[in-house]
């Protein structure tokens, strides 16, 4: 049985996930809403403007039409440390994801 684990108590749509990641990263995120948008042309446009690859952004357009809001706390009693907001996260993904491509870069450098 597969069980959805988590413990920040903000329930948030995509869009405004999406308008909080451009403004911790000190960006604009347009915003164009258009009458039909396939998943298929949804998640061709998602490559085409990220770095994510197609078949993520195909997994990830698919997931939007899930809603899933958490009734519980059961990820505190498997996973050790506090419990930290959704900001908090994005900013920590961030540096990581910076801290990779610096490593990546340093790498291809030698």
């Amino acid at each position: 049985m597969r069980q959805q684990l988590d413990s920040d108590p903000e329930v948030l749509r995509y869009i405004d996930m999406l308008q909080r990641v451009a403004k911790i990263r000190g960006s604009r995120l347009p915003n164009l809403t258009v009458p039909l948008l396939t998943p298929r042309l949804s998640s061709a446009w998602l490559w085409f403007v990220t770095d994510v690859d197609s078949a993520t952004a195909r997994n990830l357009v698919d997931s939007m039409t899930t809603e899933v809001v958490v009734q519980d706390d059961a990820i505190t009693r498997l996973v050790p440390g506090a419990p930290i907001g959704y900001d908090d996260a994005v900013r920590l993904a961030l540096a990581d994801r910076e801290r990779a491509t610096r490593h990546d870069r340093a790498r291809a450098a030698r």
